[in-house]
């Protein structure tokens, strides 16, 4: 079966190309829908751009789409990007299909194997464990978060949209309506997600659906994560603030 996959981008984008390479083997089609202004009204920065421009002369992607927001609603301007990117994948004669974001990484041969059981089973979607990276793409959260990532869905007609649920917690705007869920085990496959691996965590916080929860912390955040040092606690904002002690890992993906 035919494998699409459409990023939904604006900042971080130095993640992105590598980000592609964990995937590229395993999927046929690639689309990136991106946006130059901000879901908050921040402008692409000119680091970020220019490694769009890098990416666009790369190969690496079948297809661009410049999205621009509809309104300051962060979920609502997601879910767009994503359900845009489902249809462009469908329109790519995809019969499987997955949204990720740029700062996500899976290993290549547990990827082909929960396409090869997409491909073959009577599932309609699937789910993953998350391993959450901190500052670095050496030190995780220990314990992992118990949080779940929608993976590879089956082409159809659902759509994204807040108000489908599922019985596991897992992003809001990648759910779709699913009765047959294959849910992975963490031996199985896990997606490794670069969450606070930023050049410019400023820009993260303040550009974040979340953000909301935290609007009013982004400078005792900001300055938590520049003055980290390995042994100390990581912090993950939310409704509430999460300390999480680190451990070292090895840099699997070579991130720089």
């Amino acid at each position: 079966m035919k494998l699409g996959c459409h990023y939904n981008a604006f900042d971080a984008l130095d993640l992105l190309g590598p980000s592609i390479n964990s995937i590229r083997t395993v999927v046929d089609f690639v689309c990136v829908v991106y946006q130059e202004m901000s879901n908050f009204g921040e402008a692409m920065s000119d680091v970020d751009r220019l490694y769009l421009d890098k990416l666009k002369l790369s190969g690496k992607v079948d297809m661009f789409y410049c999205y621009e927001p509809t309104s300051h609603s962060g979920h609502m301007n997601e879910l767009a990007k994503r359900n845009l990117g489902k249809s462009l994948c469908a329109n790519a004669g995809c019969d499987l299909h997955m949204s990720m974001d740029v700062d996500e990484f899976y290993v290549t041969t547990q990827l082909q194997y929960v396409k090869d059981q997409m491909s073959t089973g009577e599932w309609d979607a699937s789910a993953c464990n998350m391993q959450t990276y901190w500052k670095s793409p050496s030190f995780v959260l220990d314990p992992p978060e118990k949080y779940y990532v929608p993976i590879i869905y089956k082409m159809d007609d659902r759509t994204f949209d807040l108000r489908n649920r599922w019985n596991i917690p897992a992003d809001p705007t990648r759910r779709l309506v699913s009765n047959r869920i294959r849910i992975f085990e963490r031996s199985e496959i896990e997606m490794h997600h670069m969450s606070t691996v930023r050049l410019n965590y400023r820009s993260k916080l303040m550009n974040s659906s979340a953000s909301i929860n935290f609007k009013n912390k982004i400078d005792y955040l900001v300055l938590y994560h520049e003055n980290w040092k390995f042994g100390m606690k990581a912090l993950m904002p939310g409704m509430e603030d999460k300390f999480y002690n680190v451990k070292e890992v090895q840099n699997y993906f070579n991130i720089i």
